[in-house]
């Protein structure tokens, strides 16, 4: 009895033995909680509808004949690449999707959300025909006529714009155009009596049979090949470009390029437009950008490229010996010309007060655009594509400049300005040009 007495007390304590013993050692530590890891992937973004909007062209979207790109390509190019799948402009080529004669209507309707538009209608903007008036004063520049209707003229004929339910995003402007005929040169004023020429713009058309010629109107230069390889006209009044672009050149043979001091500014009225409502309705971020690369590239750039393949193509006619001719008027005849062209813009405002009451603003437009001329200061260059280049040894040059502002991984010319004093796309301080240092 005894002895089992001693075995119960040993086996109570054993029982407390490990308690007692935790008790003696030093406290232990937990591990710190690891901090949470960073995730190895990029968390998915938001997933997203694209904005998609067609873009209607009431002209080919062909490549320039020098393998450059066609003149809204490098905007459309830059809005898609910039605006990284949010918003997409779907392009629909060569009047597949708007109509020549009423393409303007089209986008204002929805036909289109956008798209580049040739205003070849009268009644249509009539306002807006200011911009290709034949030029007053001697200037021939694709970039200054840029100028001084994105600075100095563009917000008043905004108005007209947004009362189609219209956004105006840019303005194409070419050089002044000459004559270009087909066997028979015109040397003077005199000579172009009889002669037949097609031509899409109503003021032109006005000009040219004052003198004499026989004018055929046609809706879009396209049409020009068959009206010229038929023989029903002897030539046209188009860019320096155009035979090249449109492939009349083997209708011309022998040819004449004639230079009267430029018969009116080319392509003036067509334009970078996009249906007022959709663009009211893009995000902010969105809408900038599309403005922005728009007045970028089918404003500042198709003009300074105009003016940059002029005498490319004047060039390539004297080198390569083709069977055309060009012919520059003497300044005694471009001076009786100017006279007949400044009758003509007065005629323009006598119509414009006719038919619609607004003589007087047009006066004031001519007013300005006059004055504009007289103080006009060249802008910031932008640069070229490379293929243009004249001399080899600046070649490399270019490329690097061009690549620097074109294409995928380029900044697509994101902060350029065209004066030091520009506060706008529109807008210049103190509403003139001034140098750059």
């Amino acid at each position: 009895m005894k002895k089992l007495g001693v075995v119960v007390a040993l086996l109570i304590l054993f029982s407390f033995l490990p308690g007692l013993i935790s008790c003696a050692k030093a406290p232990v530590e937990k591990p710190p909680t690891a901090p949470p890891m960073a995730p190895t992937t990029t968390t998915a973004e938001k997933p997203f509808k694209p904005i998609k909007l067609k873009f209607g062209d009431f002209r080919a979207m062909i490549p320039g004949y020098f393998g450059t790109p066609a003149m809204n390509t490098p905007a459309i190019q830059a809005i898609n690449d910039l605006c990284a799948g949010r918003l997409v402009l779907e392009v629909y080529d060569s009047a597949t999707l708007l109509t020549p004669a009423v393409a303007e209507q089209q986008i204002a309707q929805g036909v289109a959300d956008c798209g580049a538009a040739g205003k070849v209608t009268p009644g249509i903007l009539p306002m807006v025909d200011i911009t290709r008036l034949p030029p007053m004063h001697g200037e021939i520049s694709a970039l200054q006529h840029q100028m001084i209707f994105t600075f100095l003229l563009h917000d008043y004929l905004k108005k007209d714009y947004e009362a189609m339910n219209l956004v105006n995003l840019a303005s194409l402007h070419l050089q002044a155009t000459p004559i270009i005929t087909t066997k028979k040169p015109a040397y003077k004023i005199e000579d172009l009596k009889g002669l037949a020429l097609i031509l899409t713009d109503p003021i032109g058309i006005k000009l040219l049979s004052g003198m004499g010629a026989v004018m055929i109107p046609v809706s879009a230069s396209t049409d020009g090949y068959e009206t010229l390889s038929k023989g029903i006209a002897d030539g046209a009044v188009i860019g320096w470009n155009g035979p090249f672009v449109w492939g009349w050149l083997d209708l011309f043979k022998p040819g004449y390029f004639i230079d009267v001091g430029g018969v009116q500014f080319n392509a003036a009225t067509s334009n970078f437009l996009m249906n007022k409502q959709v663009y009211d309705s893009l995000p902010q971020d969105l809408r900038e950008i599309v403005t922005y690369q728009a007045w970028r590239w089918s404003g500042i750039w198709c003009s300074a490229w105009n003016d940059t393949i002029v005498p490319r193509y004047q060039s390539l006619i004297k080198e390569k010996a083709l069977p055309y001719k060009i012919i520059v008027w003497s300044n005694e005849e471009q001076a009786k010309f100017t006279k007949a062209k400044l009758k003509n813009v007065d005629a323009w405002i006598e119509d414009m007060e006719k038919k619609y009451k607004r003589g007087a603003e047009a006066a004031e437009l001519v007013k300005i655009y006059s004055d504009a001329v007289l103080r006009y200061v060249p802008p910031a260059p932008v640069p070229q594509d490379p293929r243009l280049c004249p001399d080899p040894e600046q070649k490399a040059k270019w490329t690097a400049e061009w690549n620097a502002v074109y294409g995928p991984g380029s900044n697509w010319g994101v902060g350029y300005k065209a004066y030091p004093n520009q506060t706008g796309l529109h807008k210049l301080e103190g509403n003139e040009f001034r140098p750059w240092k």
